[in-house]
């Protein structure tokens, strides 16, 4: 079905959207907030699972400053056109007074100058950088920015392991290609180059030259950029033809596909992720527990502890605020928060563009699971 005939029938396909509110009584008042997320997808299951954790915490509490939170979800399949048409929805039909979504980067930015023009908080889950460069006073963000990636392997590689000959191979489209311009501005930063570039197609299943080049090089430390299964099939290679390079990932590298390809090979390799299971932080494991009673699963991704972590905050602004009236009390309350310690493991501070996270957790594999090795500041 092409996209003019989805749109063409939408009021069919608002009868199959799938949509979660949470219940509240006749007559309390209510704190509406809006969910985009591509719902048949997992990001968009642990956008949703993990946010109704925090709401029916806080509901159970009271509340906010005498607000029930109530929260509609809308698919937006991913795409910028649906999600657009359902955000015109959320603002206009169900006039909420926020918006959680969506992890699609394009998405977001399809509905950026809606959020702006209506007075609407967008707390937002995609990552590409175009996100910040819009500096929209309208848009948060509670997830890491690509570029924070690329800033926390390098302060990890050089400044903690004292790595300067640093070489990438990278998948030859926007994610291989983003991330490695983005590690070569942060190297950039510590004066360094990067000793070797190698790209790689996806799908490929025979990574000798790029590795052999990567030797010849003489690095002592590889960044894999790249998808699964290809990321798993390269590091399998890359310990026989480079057993003595540090291997260094993005957070696909922290997946269980990843692992599940990689097998005893991810042992001794390290990866970034903004949350993991294993992290003994109090803060971490409360969560969990708290997920797992409610949903009798552990938290699906990082997705479930980033929604529950943004309910939360948007809580703590909207009580500052006095309520959900005052958008833009909101939005500068939101703004404000600072030292936020997350049920992810991370600390959130909100800078004036926007962005709230500003380190992540490395983790390394021990026995092929997750070991948290430190938090690492991107700064």
């Amino acid at each position: 079905m092409s996209m003019r005939t989805k749109l063409c029938l939408w009021p069919t396909i608002f009868c199959l959207l799938l949509v979660m509110t949470v219940p509240v009584s006749a007559g309390e008042k209510l704190f509406k907030i809006g969910g985009l997320a591509a719902l048949q997808l997992g990001f968009g299951r642990s956008m949703d699972t993990g946010a109704k954790v925090a709401i029916d915490e806080i509901n159970a509490a009271g509340g906010v400053d005498g607000y029930k939170m109530q929260m509609t979800w809308l698919d937006t399949e991913a795409s910028p056109s649906i999600g657009r048409t359902l955000a015109q929805r959320l603002i206009f039909n169900d006039r909420v007074d926020a918006i959680l979504g969506c992890h699609s980067s394009t998405v977001v930015l399809a509905t950026a100058d809606l959020m702006a023009q209506n007075q609407i908080l967008d707390i937002a889950m995609g990552s590409a950088q175009k996100v910040t460069e819009l500096n929209n006073p309208w848009i948060v963000r509670v997830r890491e920015n690509d570029l924070l990636t690329g800033k926390v392997l390098a302060n990890y590689m050089v400044d903690k392991e004292n790595l300067k000959k640093i070489a990438v191979i990278f998948m030859s489209e926007q994610y291989g290609m983003g991330g490695r311009d983005n590690l070569v501005t942060a190297l950039e930063a510590k004066k360094l180059k990067l000793v070797a570039a190698e790209a790689h197609n996806q799908g490929d299943k025979d990574f000798t030259s790029q590795l052999l080049n990567v030797k010849k090089a003489g690095a002592d430390a590889l960044v894999l950029i790249s998808g699964v299964p290809d990321l798993g099939i390269m590091v399998k290679q890359a310990r026989q033809l480079i057993p003595n390079v540090k291997i260094f990932m993005s957070s696909v590298g922290a997946t269980k596909p990843f692992m599940d390809v990689a097998g005893e090979a991810a042992n001794g390799t390290f990866a970034v992720v903004t949350y993991t299971e294993t992290n003994p932080d109090a803060k971490v494991q409360k969560f969990i527990s708290a997920f797992k009673a409610k949903h009798g699963t552990p938290p699906l991704d990082f997705f479930s502890g980033l929604s529950y972590d943004a309910i939360y905050m948007l809580a703590q602004a909207t009580k500052k605020a006095g309520g959900p009236a005052n958008h833009a009390k909101m939005r500068d309350a939101f703004k404000e928060i600072k030292g936020y310690g997350g049920a992810t493991g991370l600390t959130y501070s909100v800078a004036p563009n926007g962005e709230s996270v500003h380190e992540l957790i490395l983790i390394t594999y021990e026995n092929m699971k997750h070991k948290v090795i430190m938090k690492v500041s991107g700064e």
